[in-house]
């Protein structure tokens, strides 16, 4: 307490110092993962300002630890010291940020794991692994040769004439990548695991199934409007590239432009091209459930992805963020299927949320871009 006093006679915002310097220097400079310097700031911002009446408050949320008024009253810390300590006696999950179903799943897992710890300790290990079967090389080799004439028989179609926007160079190229992967993949099946080749085989199948909907239309069970990131080697290319697109046609600086995400009503499927900027599908939010009537992020006792409804994305001219969205925004992480990792989030989505942002931090809600559908649970309806 004593340190922001001085903090306070010495700058404009000293709680905004308080927050950098206990969120960032003192708790967050010895982290290597974005995500979880973003998620002790967030819990420093919400111990340290007012959360907005919105925020909602209960046991399950940070901002319930301290309690609002002046931060230079000096009994502040004891009882802040006083809540925590009656927190750490405490095994209810939800006071620890985590659902209910998900502590539930946790303990299933490790359940789990510990069976089969068991049975490999009661198992002799095998002295020489076994062989591929013959009839899986056989069938990884012929789908091979299928993928290779069936972009063989594609390339025909860039002699076809067709404007050179920058979102058609970008697919082009990715094709381009698609086939020498392809061809590598061919050259080292002698040397890997067939095993391996037959996963990367599946999705180099999904994705040029996919980016030759997306160049030539040729596939009625793929919109060729409605892009699925997860099908790019490169997705913030993609991004990019509507970036791109949007400074030529408005004729604006790039500089000026940012990327404007609108979450479509659910069950609702484009029958056309979008006045601007493309529509995206098959996300899938984790850690969270996506409130189809109110749009919104909604908590869930629930472990199982929801799948997002289409997303709309454009460019648009940079304006300043609000300090007081109603609901409040959290800025989503959106990860490839096989890409979960640090640094490894091709943007971040603002989603209006029902919940605190700072938990959907603590909980790592985030969106993942998937290659193929999968049957999920429907959303609140």
């Amino acid at each position: 307490m004593e340190v922001q006093v001085q903090i306070a006679s010495i700058c404009d915002d000293p709680v905004g110092a308080m927050e950098y310097i206990a969120g960032s220097l003192i708790y967050g400079s010895h982290m290597d993962e974005p995500e979880d310097l973003d998620a002790v700031k967030g819990v420093v911002r919400a111990c340290l300002r007012k959360p907005p009446p919105l925020w909602g408050r209960g046991p399950h949320t940070l901002s319930e630890l301290i309690s609002t008024g002046d931060f230079g009253h000096r009994d502040l810390l004891q009882d802040v010291e006083q809540r925590i300590q009656a927190l750490s006696s405490s095994d209810d999950p939800l006071l620890l940020g985590l659902s209910a179903g998900l502590v539930g799943e946790l303990v299933r897992m490790r359940s789990r794991t510990l069976h089969m710890l068991l049975r490999e300790s009661q198992t002799p290990k095998a002295q020489n692994l076994p062989t591929p079967l013959p009839h899986l090389l056989t069938d990884v080799q012929a789908r091979m040769q299928a993928l290779k004439d069936r972009l063989k028989q594609d390339e025909v179609h860039r002699l076809l004439s067709a404007p050179q926007t920058p979102l058609r160079r970008f697919l082009l190229q990715e094709w381009d990548g698609l086939v020498q992967e392809a061809a590598s993949l061919r050259s080292a099946l002698q040397e890997t695991n067939v095993t391996s080749s037959l996963h990367t085989l599946s999705w180099l199948e999904g994705r040029a199934e996919l980016l030759g909907a997306y160049l030539w239309k040729e596939s009625p069970e793929t919109t060729p409007y409605i892009y699925r990131l997860s099908a790019f080697h490169n997705p913030r290319g993609f991004l990019a590239a509507l970036l791109r697109d949007s400074a030529k046609t408005e004729q604006e600086d790039i500089a000026l432009l940012t990327l404007c995400f609108q979450v479509l009503s659910a069950g609702k499927v484009p029958d056309s091209l979008p006045q601007s900027g493309a529509y995206l599908c098959g996300l899938e939010l984790q850690g969270a459930l996506w409130d189809t009537r109110l749009g919104a992020l909604q908590d869930t006792l629930s472990h199982r992805p929801c799948p997002l409804p289409i997303v709309w994305v454009r460019a648009q001219l940079r304006a300043p963020k609000s300090s007081n969205c109603s609901p409040p925004l959290y800025y989503c992480p959106l990860y490839l299927e096989e890409g979960f990792g640090e640094g490894s989030a091709i943007i971040h989505v603002p989603l209006a949320a029902k919940m605190d942002p700072v938990l959907c931090a603590m909980r790592r809600v985030r969106l993942v871009s998937t290659l193929r559908d999968r049957p999920r649970p429907s959303a609140l309806q």
